[in-house]
């Protein structure tokens, strides 16, 4: 929906916007009379997005200390602890701690998160973390979408 999805017919989300199961979500918000430009400039907006459509943080690269996909991971390389504000290791930390680095700009411009400030994208970050918590505490353990941090 917001245009940049590199996942082809591999993707498990739907990307028809007038698909069945779409449109039963786009009733439910009374957006299903809207042209299709306006709902997807609505879903595009970043004020719109739920934690399904945005990127997640590396579990590689924070876990395991290293990622295998390197720059070109669709995740985010950067401290899971300084999203949470618990980093204790603060500056020292050998984990970014920065949404500008080369890695983390690309994985942010895929999914449709650009010129926006980095306090501002923590703060997105720490609200699509809190709603994937809350979605595994409903569905419990052996939901599809896992807690990555």
């Amino acid at each position: 929906m917001i245009g940049r999805c590199n996942n082809g017919n591999g993707c498990p989300f739907l990307h028809d916007l007038r698909h069945v199961r779409n449109n039963l979500v786009l009733k439910r918000k009374s957006i299903d009379k809207l042209p299709d430009s306006i709902v997807l400039e609505l879903c595009r907006h970043i004020e719109n997005r739920n934690w399904t459509t945005l990127p997640i943080v590396c579990k590689f690269y924070n876990n395991e200390g290293a990622c295998k996909h390197g720059d070109g991971c669709q995740h985010l390389h950067i401290c899971k602890f300084y999203i949470e504000d618990d980093c204790k290791f603060g500056e020292a930390c050998k984990r970014n701690h920065k949404f500008q680095s080369l890695q983390t700009r690309n994985v942010l411009e895929n999914f449709g998160i650009e010129n926006i400030q980095e306090e501002e994208i923590k703060f997105i970050m720490q609200m699509a973390v809190n709603n994937r918590r809350a979605y595994e505490v409903k569905h419990g353990s052996n939901s599809p979408i896992a807690i990555v941090l």
